[in-house]
Order: C-alpha cells, then sequence, then structure tokens
C-alpha cells in the first residue's frame, strides 16, 4: 500500500501490461487532477476517504468501497474533498473484452468489497440496497 503525503498525489504502477494499468493512488486533501480525457476505459474503486469526480460535465460524489468507470474519450477530473486512496485499473480493450471487463466490475461492485450496482448508463457503480423478495 502507499501512504498520504502532505499537499501531494502519490501514486504507485502495480501492473503495466499491453492491454492497461493497475495504478494505487494517494491524494491529499484538497488536490486533484484537472479536467483531461484518456484513451482508454478507466475502473476506479475508492479505498478510503472521498473523491468528487466529474465526467462529460456531470459530478459524482464517491467514497469508500464505492466504484465508478471513466469513459474513455469522456472529459473527466478529479478532486478529493477529503484525503482518499483510489486503484485505477486503465483498460485498452476493443468492445467485446470491455463487455467482459464490465461484467467483472459489475459482480465485483455486488461482491462484499464493492457494494454497488452497474448504472443504466453503463459507467458509474453506486451503493444500493437489495429489494426483498
Amino acid at each position: 500500500m502507499i501512504d498520504y503525503q502532505e499537499g501531494s498525489i502519490v501514486s504507485k504502477e502495480l501492473i503495466k501490461k499491453d492491454k492497461g494499468t493497475v495504478t494505487l493512488f494517494a491524494f491529499d486533501k484538497g488536490q486533484g487532477l484537472s479536467e483531461h480525457t484518456a484513451p482508454f476505459d478507466a475502473f476506479v474503486y475508492i479505498i478510503d476517504g472521498k473523491a468528487e469526480i466529474a465526467i462529460d460535465g456531470k459530478t459524482h460524489s464517491v467514497t469508500e468501497r464505492e466504484t465508478i468507470i471513466m469513459p474513455a474519450n469522456k472529459p473527466h477530473s478529479l478532486k478529493a474533498v477529503e484525503r482518499f486512496k483510489m486503484l485505477l485499473v486503465m483498460i485498452k480493450a476493443e468492445n467485446a473484452e470491455k463487455n467482459f471487463i464490465y461484467r467483472c466490475a459489475a459482480s465485483f461492485a455486488h461482491s462484499s468489497l464493492g457494494r454497488g450496482r452497474l448504472g443504466k448508463t453503463g459507467y458509474f457503480l453506486l451503493p444500493y440496497k437489495r429489494k426483498q423478495g
């Protein structure tokens, strides 16, 4: 794991492959990444803390154990509302592979770690309570 550093963003690349990367980040409160785009889909899992993640002009509040997918070529930015750590998975894949990855992400979100669900947009995972019956 990585530690927070005052007034900084710390990152550690855990996996680097042709099809994507997995990177761990620690953002101090108030730190962030300005709006940008990426040619790949990005799956974010918040390990702890709270972030505001804006995607294509809409801001989402994401907290510990929540996930969000930032689609390729959509402008997005991140800001630490409070200190937060996140796992970023960059996906360099074709549509069939992306669909498989999204199904895996949805399964993860339903697990005891993720506690969320794949939203109607196909890229936002929110916490929810399962309906009884």
